[in-house]
């Protein structure tokens, strides 16, 4: 049972008057791809600040290393007007630290690499 209403968009919560429960985070339900672009098309800018910090997590490489290129695969949801500012608002909250730039792979102009300074991946 969890306090509060759970954030995922694929669950199911449920309220009886006094509590939150939500089945399938008591399962550990896992979304499915398709469930997963469905929540977060369906977002609030909470919403995508949580996508694009999982998905930077997960682009983490050996040594922290970050590369946009694998991170950009991951938000695809995500506007590309969106993009940029998350990566900066990440960069200021600390997650993150500009190390360098490498070749986009989408048009070849240099794009910045980074470094994981947040929590453990």
């Amino acid at each position: 049972m969890t306090s509060t209403a759970c954030l995922l968009k694929h669950h199911s919560p449920t309220f009886n008057g006094k509590v939150w429960s939500c089945p399938d985070c008591d399962a550990d339900v896992k979304p499915s791809p398709l469930a997963r672009l469905h929540a977060a098309l369906d977002r609030t800018t909470a919403d995508e600040w949580l996508v694009f910090t999982t998905a930077l997590k997960q682009a983490v490489g050996p040594g922290g290393f970050i590369s946009q290129t694998r991170v950009r695969p991951l938000i695809q949801a995500i506007p590309p007007r969106h993009r940029e500012a998350l990566f900066r608002r990440a960069t200021s909250a600390g997650l993150i630290k500009a190390i360098g730039f490498e070749p986009s792979t989408t048009d070849g102009a240099p794009q910045k690499t980074y470094h994981w300074q947040g929590e453990a991946a």
